[in-house]
């Protein structure tokens, strides 16, 4: 029983190293078109940088909602979208399985993750989209990944897309439009 204080003295210290922490960001900026705005965030104990972080929303007094659908389409003018996460789609970013979800999903854009590997294309008169990571964060397959995000301007029936990616220490700005047919 030599081995008790000991194992006590190592629980209280160690369970302490995987205590959660809070990430806080202000409830709210405005910006007019055109501004560059930037958002805190503050965390309760360590640095940001070098941890595995979640991010949710969370309404004051309430708890986080966890439960992420699936799949979710959503209307937005002329066109109807799909989001997906991406990890359903075997081999991670394949056209044809895109295509097969996008067909089930009856969207004009399909939108997809899990690669965090920009990609944006037309395949059958349809647009899919794959963000990318806006950290630069490695997949299982790649550690080189480049920092990228998408913005999306939508006028009747035209998508035109905005592909900002962390090129070096240059932040590169791609435009790409999808007329509807």
């Amino acid at each position: 029983m030599a081995w008790a204080p000991l194992l006590l003295t190592l629980l209280t210290y160690c369970t302490g190293s995987l205590a959660q922490f809070v990430l806080t960001q202000p409830p709210s900026v405005s910006a007019s078109p055109g501004q560059t705005v930037t958002i805190s965030c503050a965390r309760s104990s360590g640095s940001i940088s070098g941890s595995w972080n979640s991010w949710y929303q969370q309404s004051p007094g309430r708890a986080p909602n966890l439960n992420y659908p699936e799949q979710k389409v959503v209307t937005v003018g002329q066109f109807k979208i799909g989001l997906i996460h991406g990890h359903q789609v075997i081999p991670w970013g394949d056209t044809a399985s895109l295509a097969l979800l996008q067909r089930q999903l009856d969207v004009d854009i399909l939108i997809s993750g899990h690669t965090h590997k920009f990609e944006a294309f037309e395949h059958e008169n349809k647009f899919y989209i794959n963000p990318g990571s806006a950290t630069g964060a490695y997949n299982a397959l790649e550690i080189n990944i480049i920092p990228s995000f998408v913005l999306m301007d939508i006028q009747a029936s035209t998508v035109v897309t905005y592909v900002y990616q962390l090129i070096g220490d240059d932040v590169k700005v791609e435009r790409i439009e999808y007329k509807k047919p």
